[in-house]
């Protein structure tokens, strides 16, 4: 097969479009950022785009509030994902912070795919898998901040730097960039568990060009396992000074364990479901595939693999988990996107693809959205008789708009609700309950219809139990988050 180097020398020296006027980095940079801004900004000032980001936002609110991960306040997602919403957080309290830093994440993340995929293609590749990324961000729920719209810039990073010492690393000699590509991938290992199989991949191929053989080189790869290792680490051990190991590993690793599975319909169901919203990037990537150069067909393989790899681990393939996915395949798919014939005209129809199911234009509905929390978050404020909010089943970003601090650690309802759920935290979940309604809250917010079907019933029944008895009906609203809209009703007033 010729390879794609020497096809594009038989091109024409004509220069595209992007070659013309998008041939500096700053200028690709800027293009990215705009793209970027124009799919996300009607998102901005929404404190309701997703469940698991209003969650991670009010993490980041409750460490600075003195609350300990794991301890204070529980979730199974590693420590490093709570410090990015902790800094946050740090320069602004508003809602808008998380979205704008997740913005410029995702188009820098962008920027790594372009300058990747440029190692190999024409400029118009790189930036078409740059934006082709970006487009296909939505339709997985990564229009707001989502764990990996923030790790995958450390990984794809990591895979860059790796690329870049490549020559050094074959002549036995790898450099900075190599030790940095590894910390990046430890700085990702905190963010999310499933990042380890990227990692080890990228360790192995920056190995297997080393020859490892020499002590030199030996001790050199040791040196890219202790980096990797140590952010996380350095997290355990803080965990254990503290006196607190016990919270730590049960998040860690006895949660994730013991967590339920979904029916396998379901699975099924959700499989198909990302299949098929993946498909017009799926099938670009292997079309690039075939035609890719050959010394690029090992990398970006195995980088796929490895992703496939980590999303697969954990079988329940909610939509989000296909995010992970989206950088190599876009780097894959650079290599048909790079072509004058048909790499506009498929960039376009990945474009009008993701601009059937997402529209990034609807203003509207984030003003709803944010509307209506506010006017619960006021109901709260009025009604609250003392003793504080429970999010029973609805918006948890209601506990900051509230200006109200959880009544328990379980603060994310699903850890409430779900039976997949049910005691995989330190707390058992009916003893947590249980807790919560002695301590008789002075509001409660509690959809109307249950929100997921894998209630266990218990939570509804023993909250609506306590409501009937002690509450009155103070206000009913909709939630417009963007994945589903839901009818809460407020109940304030509780005797107390």
């Amino acid at each position: 097969m010729t390879s794609v180097s020497t096809r594009l020398e038989r091109m024409p020296d004509t220069p595209t479009f992007f070659e013309k006027y998008l041939a500096k980095h700053w200028q690709q940079l800027l293009l990215l950022l705009i793209v970027g801004l124009v799919l996300r900004g009607a998102t901005f000032g929404n404190p309701n785009l997703h469940l698991d980001d209003s969650f991670y936002f009010l993490v980041g609110l409750e460490m600075h509030h003195g609350k300990l991960p794991y301890v204070d306040i529980w979730d199974r997602k590693p420590l490093g994902l709570f410090l990015i919403y902790y800094l946050i957080t740090g320069i602004s309290k508003s809602i808008v912070a998380y979205e704008i830093a997740a913005w410029l994440f995702a188009s820098a993340t962008a920027m790594m795919i372009n300058l990747i995929a440029r190692t190999w293609t024409r400029t118009q590749g790189g930036i078409l898998a740059g934006v082709t990324y970006l487009l296909m961000l939505p339709l997985f729920q990564g229009w707001g901040g989502q764990s990996p719209v923030f790790y995958n810039l450390f990984i794809v990073s990591a895979y860059l730097l790796v690329l870049r010492d490549s020559a050094n690393l074959r002549s036995g000699r790898g450099t900075w960039r190599t030790f940095a590509a590894m910390g990046l991938c430890g700085l990702a290992l905190t963010v999310k568990q499933t990042t380890i199989f990227e990692a080890v991949f990228l360790g192995l191929y920056a190995s297997f060009l080393l020859k490892p053989g020499k002590l030199a080189s030996v001790i050199a790869i040791f040196g890219w396992i202790a980096l990797g290792i140590l952010p996380t680490a350095l997290i355990a051990l803080t965990y254990f000074e503290r006196g607190h190991w016990s919270e730590y590993w049960q998040a860690m690793v006895t949660a994730n364990l013991t967590k339920g599975a979904l029916p396998l319909p379901a699975i099924l169901l959700n499989l198909l479901r990302m299949i098929l919203r993946l498909y017009p990037l799926l099938a670009m990537a292997a079309a690039g595939l075939v035609v890719c150069d050959k010394n690029a067909r090992p990398f970006v393989v195995g980088w796929v693999a490895a992703a496939m790899l980590g999303m697969a681990i954990i079988p329940n393939f909610y939509t989000h988990y296909a995010l992970s996915l989206l950088v190599p395949l876009s780097v894959a798919a650079s290599f048909i996107l790079q072509r004058r014939d048909i790499g506009t005209f498929a960039a376009a129809m990945a474009g009008c693809f993701s601009l059937v199911i997402y529209n990034p234009f609807d203003f509207a509905e984030s003003s709803r959205s944010a509307q209506s929390l506010e006017r619960m978050a006021a109901a709260i404020r009025a009604h609250d008789s003392g003793n504080g909010l429970f999010v029973a089943d609805g918006p948890v970003g209601l506990y900051a708009l509230a200006g109200k601090e959880p009544l328990s650690p379980l603060a994310f309802p699903p850890h409430l609700l779900d039976w997949i759920e049910r005691d995989t935290s330190p707390l058992r979940t009916a003893d947590a309950l249980d807790r919560i309604l002695q301590r008789k809250p002075g509001v409660v917010a509690i959809a109307a219809i249950p929100s997921t079907n894998l209630s266990d019933g218990r939570t509804r029944r023993e909250t609506m139990a306590y409501v009937t008895r002690n509450c009155r009906l103070v206000d009913t609203q909709i939630s417009y988050e963007v994945v589903q809209t839901a009818v809460i009703r407020i109940y304030g007033d509780c005797l107390r």
